[in-house]
């Protein structure tokens, strides 16, 4: 739901998953969360390269979520040369 998520404001943006830099993702329970999330991960990036990504294990997150995502993208250059 997240990446979905992600993905939508990419769009608005006129930008893409393709055109992403770097993901952090915050895991409330690293141990029983991360190969999972990893799954889903994988399979969200289907253009064959992922961006850099770090995983950390936090105690807590805000309103008692269990996964965050800071996702830096680049906005691609739509003006004509």
């Amino acid at each position: 739901m997240a990446l979905e998520n992600i993905s939508k404001i990419l769009k608005a943006s006129r930008s893409s998953v393709q055109h992403a830099v770097k993901v952090t993702i915050y895991l409330i329970h690293m141990a029983i969360d991360f190969l999972p999330m990893n799954k889903i991960y994988e399979q969200f990036f289907t253009h064959g390269m992922m961006p850099a990504c770090t995983c950390i294990s936090v105690s807590a997150l805000l309103m008692g979520a269990c996964i965050e995502i800071n996702y830096i993208a680049e906005i691609p250059d739509t003006k004509p040369s």
